[in-house]
C-alpha cells in the first residue's frame, strides 16, 4: 500500500510540473483521424472566433458588472445581487446599445431590421462567447497533452505508462477486497 502511494505521488508530482491533470489521460478515443480533429478543432475556433470577440465587445460589462456588485456584498446575499444586478446591466446596457445603433449607425429605410437583428444577436452572441471561452479552456488541456507529448514523447510516454499500473493496482485491490468482501 506504502509503494502504491508513493507511485500516485511521484505521478501526481510530474503532472503538477507539467501543469497537466489527470483526465486528460482518460479522454475517449476521438472519432475520425488525428488530422481530422485537428482540422475541425481549428476551423472551429477560426469561424468562432469573430462571433466570439462580437459577443465579449458587447457583454463584457454587463457580465462582469454583477459579479463584482455581488462581491461587495455580504456572502449570502451573494446570488440575490448578482442576479437581481444582472437582470438591470443587461436590460440597461442592451437597451443603450440599441438606442446607440437606432439613432446613429442606421439608415432610417433598414434601422427597424437593422436594430431587430442588433438586439437579437447581443443575448445570442453573448451566450456563444460564454460557451466559446469554457469550450476553449476545456480543449486548451488537451492541446497541452498533444503538443508536451510531441515535445517531451518520452516523459509523457512514462507518464502514461505510470498511470496504467496504477489504474491496474487499484483495480486489482478493488477486486481484492470486494472477494474478502463477499466471503
Amino acid at each position: 500500500l506504502e509503494l502504491l502511494r508513493q507511485k500516485i505521488e511521484k505521478y501526481v508530482s510530474v503532472l503538477d510540473m507539467l501543469k497537466l491533470k489527470d483526465h486528460v489521460f482518460r479522454m475517449r478515443k476521438p472519432n475520425g483521424s488525428f488530422m481530422l480533429n485537428i482540422t475541425k478543432t481549428v476551423t472551429a475556433v477560426t469561424l468562432g472566433f469573430p462571433i466570439y470577440f462580437y459577443g465579449v465587445i458587447n457583454n463584457y460589462l454587463p457580465y462582469k458588472l454583477p459579479g463584482i456588485l455581488a462581491s461587495r456584498s455580504r456572502p449570502d446575499f451573494y446570488g440575490a445581487v448578482a442576479m437581481t444586478s444582472g437582470i438591470i446591466t443587461f436590460t440597461t446596457f442592451y437597451t443603450l446599445q440599441i438606442w446607440g445603433v437606432a439613432v446613429n449607425l442606421v439608415q432610417p429605410e433598414y434601422a427597424f431590421v437593422a436594430v431587430l437583428l442588433y438586439g437579437i444577436s447581443l443575448p445570442v452572441t453573448g451566450m456563444f462567447a460564454l460557451n466559446y471561452w469554457r469550450w476553449l479552456v476545456r480543449n486548451r488541456e488537451k492541446w497541452l497533452f498533444i503538443s508536451m507529448f510531441y515535445k517531451k514523447s518520452m516523459l509523457v510516454s512514462k507518464l502514461v505508462s505510470q498511470r496504467e499500473q496504477i489504474v491496474e493496482e487499484l483495480e486489482k485491490g478493488k477486486q481484492e477486497y470486494l472477494e474478502t468482501k463477499n466471503n
